[in-house]
Protein backbone atom coordinates (compact mmCIF):
# COMPACT_ATOMS: atom_id res chain seq x y z
CA UNK A 1 0.00 0.00 0.00
CA UNK A 2 2.64 2.83 1.02
CA UNK A 3 4.68 2.00 -2.18
CA UNK A 4 1.35 2.35 -4.57
CA UNK A 5 0.77 5.43 -2.59
CA UNK A 6 3.98 6.80 -3.73
CA UNK A 7 3.87 5.12 -7.01
CA UNK A 8 0.60 6.91 -7.47
CA UNK A 9 2.20 10.53 -5.77
CA UNK A 10 4.78 10.01 -8.54
CA UNK A 11 2.15 9.48 -11.66
CA UNK A 12 0.56 13.02 -10.57
CA UNK A 13 3.50 14.98 -9.67
CA UNK A 14 6.34 13.85 -12.37
CA UNK A 15 9.19 15.17 -10.38
CA UNK A 16 8.93 15.20 -6.42
CA UNK A 17 11.76 17.94 -6.69
CA UNK A 18 10.60 21.03 -4.41
CA UNK A 19 7.37 19.12 -3.50
CA UNK A 20 6.58 18.64 0.61
CA UNK A 21 4.93 15.90 1.73
CA UNK A 22 3.01 15.97 4.61
CA UNK A 23 2.49 12.43 6.41
CA UNK A 24 -0.47 12.30 9.17
CA UNK A 25 0.34 9.61 11.59
CA UNK A 26 3.58 8.13 12.85
CA UNK A 27 2.56 4.24 12.60
CA UNK A 28 4.66 2.08 10.37
CA UNK A 29 2.95 2.59 7.11
CA UNK A 30 3.87 6.24 7.24
CA UNK A 31 7.26 5.48 7.84
CA UNK A 32 7.02 3.23 4.72
CA UNK A 33 5.47 5.77 2.77
CA UNK A 34 8.16 7.93 3.95
CA UNK A 35 11.05 5.98 3.04
CA UNK A 36 9.38 5.22 -0.49
CA UNK A 37 9.14 8.93 -1.33
CA UNK A 38 12.62 9.62 -0.18
CA UNK A 39 13.68 7.00 -2.33
CA UNK A 40 12.09 8.99 -5.13
CA UNK A 41 13.38 11.92 -4.71
CA UNK A 42 10.88 13.97 -1.78
CA UNK A 43 13.20 15.92 0.40
CA UNK A 44 10.86 17.87 2.29
CA UNK A 45 8.82 15.57 4.16
CA UNK A 46 6.71 16.79 7.69
CA UNK A 47 5.65 14.88 10.21
CA UNK A 48 2.28 15.06 12.16
CA UNK A 49 1.04 12.94 14.87
CA UNK A 50 -1.39 13.21 17.89
CA UNK A 51 1.35 12.06 20.54
CA UNK A 52 4.75 14.26 19.47
CA UNK A 53 7.54 12.41 20.53
CA UNK A 54 6.77 10.04 17.53
CA UNK A 55 6.46 12.83 14.95
CA UNK A 56 9.36 14.04 16.18
CA UNK A 57 11.09 10.45 16.16
CA UNK A 58 10.18 9.61 12.76
CA UNK A 59 10.47 12.88 11.46
CA UNK A 60 14.37 12.44 12.68
CA UNK A 61 15.12 8.79 11.10
CA UNK A 62 13.74 10.48 7.78
CA UNK A 63 15.56 13.64 8.01
CA UNK A 64 12.24 15.56 7.91
CA UNK A 65 10.48 17.54 9.99
CA UNK A 66 7.94 17.08 13.08
CA UNK A 67 5.20 19.74 13.11
CA UNK A 68 2.58 19.71 15.70
CA UNK A 69 -0.80 18.11 15.08
CA UNK A 70 -2.72 21.21 16.10
CA UNK A 71 -0.96 23.02 13.21
CA UNK A 72 -1.87 20.69 10.42
CA UNK A 73 -4.15 22.74 8.40
CA UNK A 74 -1.65 25.49 8.45
CA UNK A 75 0.99 22.66 6.97
CA UNK A 76 -1.46 22.06 4.57
CA UNK A 77 -1.32 25.12 2.56
CA UNK A 78 1.87 24.77 1.90
CA UNK A 79 2.08 21.05 1.17
CA UNK A 80 1.75 18.96 -1.93
CA UNK A 81 1.00 15.70 -0.73
CA UNK A 82 -0.74 14.70 2.35
CA UNK A 83 -0.69 11.04 3.43
CA UNK A 84 -2.86 10.04 5.90
CA UNK A 85 -2.33 6.82 8.14
CA UNK A 86 -3.99 7.28 11.52
CA UNK A 87 -5.59 5.11 13.78
CA UNK A 88 -8.63 7.26 14.33
CA UNK A 89 -12.17 6.80 14.99
CA UNK A 90 -13.70 9.37 12.89
CA UNK A 91 -12.22 11.82 9.98
CA UNK A 92 -9.15 13.64 10.32
CA UNK A 93 -9.36 16.05 7.68
CA UNK A 94 -13.04 17.43 7.38
CA UNK A 95 -14.48 19.21 4.13
CA UNK A 96 -15.05 22.46 5.86
CA UNK A 97 -11.68 22.81 7.03
CA UNK A 98 -10.04 21.96 4.13
CA UNK A 99 -11.87 24.24 2.19
CA UNK A 100 -10.80 27.10 3.91
CA UNK A 101 -7.37 25.85 3.25
CA UNK A 102 -7.59 25.31 -0.12
CA UNK A 103 -8.88 29.30 -0.79
CA UNK A 104 -5.73 30.08 1.20
CA UNK A 105 -3.99 27.78 -1.50
CA UNK A 106 -4.77 29.87 -4.47
CA UNK A 107 -5.55 27.39 -6.50
CA UNK A 108 -2.73 25.18 -6.45
CA UNK A 109 -4.00 21.46 -6.26
CA UNK A 110 -3.29 19.37 -3.11
CA UNK A 111 -2.79 15.33 -3.66
CA UNK A 112 -4.26 13.52 -0.35
CA UNK A 113 -3.68 9.71 -0.14
CA UNK A 114 -5.84 8.01 2.67
CA UNK A 115 -4.06 4.79 3.48
CA UNK A 116 -6.23 4.78 6.89
CA UNK A 117 -8.96 2.20 8.06
CA UNK A 118 -11.57 3.41 8.83
CA UNK A 119 -10.53 6.44 6.80
CA UNK A 120 -9.24 9.35 7.60
CA UNK A 121 -9.99 12.24 5.39
CA UNK A 122 -14.05 12.95 4.28
CA UNK A 123 -15.02 11.65 0.87
CA UNK A 124 -16.70 15.18 0.56
CA UNK A 125 -13.47 16.82 0.32
CA UNK A 126 -12.77 15.26 -3.03
CA UNK A 127 -15.59 17.81 -4.51
CA UNK A 128 -13.41 20.48 -3.79
CA UNK A 129 -11.76 21.99 -6.52
CA UNK A 130 -7.95 21.52 -7.31
CA UNK A 131 -8.36 18.52 -4.57
CA UNK A 132 -7.32 15.41 -5.56
CA UNK A 133 -8.47 12.72 -2.95
CA UNK A 134 -7.56 9.06 -3.44
CA UNK A 135 -8.20 6.13 -0.33
CA UNK A 136 -7.05 2.04 0.15
CA UNK A 137 -9.84 1.08 -2.50
CA UNK A 138 -8.10 3.72 -5.39
CA UNK A 139 -4.52 1.99 -4.45
CA UNK A 140 -6.01 -1.46 -5.65
CA UNK A 141 -6.04 -0.27 -9.03
CA UNK A 142 -2.50 1.26 -9.07
CA UNK A 143 -1.05 -2.14 -7.23
CA UNK A 144 -3.30 -4.02 -10.05
CA UNK A 145 -1.73 -1.69 -12.76
CA UNK A 146 2.02 -1.90 -11.39
CA UNK A 147 1.78 -6.02 -11.18
CA UNK A 148 0.50 -5.72 -15.12
CA UNK A 149 3.14 -3.92 -16.07
CA UNK A 150 5.81 -6.51 -14.50
CA UNK A 151 3.95 -8.98 -15.98
CA UNK A 152 4.79 -7.28 -19.56
CA UNK A 153 8.40 -7.28 -18.78
CA UNK A 154 8.69 -10.66 -18.48
CA UNK A 155 9.32 -12.05 -22.00
CA UNK A 156 11.90 -8.86 -22.21
CA UNK A 157 13.53 -10.36 -19.14
CA UNK A 158 13.37 -13.80 -20.38
CA UNK A 159 15.53 -13.28 -23.62
CA UNK A 160 17.82 -11.06 -21.96
CA UNK A 161 18.29 -14.69 -19.77
CA UNK A 162 18.41 -16.67 -22.35
CA UNK A 163 21.28 -14.33 -24.38
CA UNK A 164 23.38 -13.90 -21.65
CA UNK A 165 23.16 -17.81 -21.27
CA UNK A 166 24.42 -18.76 -24.47
CA UNK A 167 27.10 -15.95 -24.28
CA UNK A 168 27.98 -17.89 -21.10
CA UNK A 169 28.16 -21.24 -22.94
CA UNK A 170 30.46 -19.67 -25.73
CA UNK A 171 32.83 -18.82 -23.12
CA UNK A 172 32.92 -21.83 -21.43
CA UNK A 173 33.24 -23.78 -24.74
CA UNK A 174 36.18 -20.93 -25.75
CA UNK A 175 38.03 -21.56 -21.91
CA UNK A 176 37.83 -25.53 -22.57
CA UNK A 177 39.19 -25.39 -26.09
CA UNK A 178 42.43 -23.03 -25.28
CA UNK A 179 44.36 -25.90 -23.59
CA UNK A 180 44.25 -27.74 -26.98
CA UNK A 181 45.01 -24.66 -29.02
Amino acid sequence: VAHAAVDLAKSIFSDFRGREALLLGAGKMSELTAKHMAQSGMTRIRVANRTRERAITLASRLGGTAVPYEELYEHLVTSDVLISSTSAPNFVIERPALHAVMRRRRGRPLLLIDIAVPRDIDPACADIDNVFLYNVDDLESVVAEMAQARRAEIAAVNAIVEEECFKFHAWIKERSAAPVV
